[in-house]
């Protein structure tokens, strides 16, 4: 049966061109509709530019449209008003999410990589009785994966990159598994083998934060407050790679001492912010458009002498390129930034091309840029005898200049505030 319907822009109003008192089924659709729902058609033909055929509910509807569609087309369809003349409105597709959308979810549960593992480090003495054996292996890896200050090389570097957590997903697109020292992996890992989380009056519904395939393989997903049920249902815990428990098997919360409660509760915590930090490197690291050249930001964290661990922040980039100069000069750039006791802030920025090395530390500190001067030669005959051509060394005292800074920091919301 047909049923002539007009679109006047993104609306459908009923215009029945002749009486269907006897059309039991146009009667029951009509009937049906509640201010609301939503309703699935498809474009079967387009007799003509504002002419359309639609399939909805079996029935088909003729329809003057005020967008262009095309056959084959699924369109939903919203219902704004029910009744004997009822009106539907086209929903426009959602935007897949970007980096952005990720940085202002995760951005506000993001720490700093320094005191999320020292929280678990604190923390691990005390949960670990109560967590089970997934949870207990997990946790441990998390905390070995520190890179002892004296033993940094270029292997362990490159290692350290890897194991960032900021290719995870990269890696699975290419249908490879995480590495076992993946620190987003294992992040995922422990937080699915927690106990379950007691949901709190200010959680926010885990569908504010949908988890997607195709998030997950950009920028990683932006963060619901974590729950077993919500990693299970993100579909990248049961990728293969991730041996977890399915949601039909997970145990359901039991009641605690409130003294355990808290220290669950506090490992979630520190979980949800270690995934948000890593997410806002994945999001920063995304190209602006296919043009960009490849940049990627990212932590690697130091254990220096005494237990503590300290982060350093890379950003890695290829040089843009440039009509001004010959492309064979472009090179590498990468900003290091890290705070060491009795050294303060430092910042050093490195450019590497056709095998000539230059290098700027900026010491906020004035013994410290006095320290870095100090050793400059000792750099220089190591970065000689590794067959580099050294063109600059220095040490500055204060901040670096604006165009030295982090690239990063003109693309990422500033994550100090």
């Amino acid at each position: 049966m047909d049923i002539n319907l007009l679109l006047r822009g993104d609306r459908l109003n009923q215009v029945l061109e002749r009486a269907l008192p006897g059309d039991k089924l146009a009667r029951e659709l009509l009937s049906s509709l509640r201010t609301g729902q939503s309703l699935q058609a498809q474009v079967l033909a387009v007799p003509r530019a504002d002419l359309a055929r639609l399939l909805i509910n079996d029935l088909t509807i003729t329809a003057r449209t005020g967008r262009p569609l095309t056959p084959g087309q699924t369109l939903t369809l919203t219902v704004l008003k029910g009744g004997a003349t009822p009106e539907l409105q086209v929903q426009s597709p959602q935007r897949p999410p970007n980096g952005q959308d990720v940085l202002r979810l995760a951005l506000p549960r993001q720490q700093p990589l320094n005191s999320t593992l020292s929280g678990l480090a604190q923390l691990a003495e005390r949960a670990m009785p109560l967590l089970n054996g997934p949870a207990r292996k997990a946790l441990l890896g998390l905390l070995a994966r520190s890179v002892p200050l004296r033993q940094v090389s270029p292997d362990t570097v490159r290692q350290a990159v890897k194991d960032s957590g900021v290719f995870t997903e990269a890696r699975m697109a290419k249908g490879q598994p995480p590495a076992p020292t993946d620190r987003k992996a294992l992040l995922l890992q422990l937080a699915a083998a927690l106990p379950q989380r007691q949901p709190a009056p200010l959680d926010r519904p885990a569908a504010d934060a949908a988890l997607t395939r195709a998030t997950l393989a950009t920028a990683g997903a932006p963060p619901a407050p974590l729950t077993r049920a919500t990693l299970l249902a993100g579909g990248l815990l049961k990728t293969s790679g991730l041996t977890l428990t399915s949601p039909t098997t997970a145990a359901a919360p039991t009641a605690m001492p409130p003294a355990e409660q808290a220290v669950l509760d506090r490992l979630w915590r520190l979980v949800e912010a270690s995934l948000a930090r890593i997410q806002t490197h994945q999001a920063a690291s995304l190209p602006v458009d296919d043009n960009a050249p490849p940049a990627w930001q990212l932590d690697i964290p130091l254990a220096l002498p005494g237990g503590l661990t300290q982060a350093v922040e890379l950003r890695i980039q290829t040089e843009p390129e440039s009509d001004d100069e010959d492309a064979n000069e472009a090179g590498w750039l990468v900003t290091i930034g890290f705070i060491f006791p009795e050294l303060g802030p430092v910042k050093a920025g490195v450019r590497l091309a056709n095998g000539r090395i230059s290098s700027t530390f900026w010491c906020e500190q004035p013994a410290a840029a006095a320290i870095f001067d100090r050793h400059l030669p000792e750099l220089r005959a190591a970065l000689e005898a590794a067959g580099l051509e050294v063109s600059h060394l220095a040490a500055s005292q204060g901040k670096p200049p604006q165009a030295q800074s982090n690239a990063a920091d003109d693309r990422l919301l500033d994550e100090r505030v």
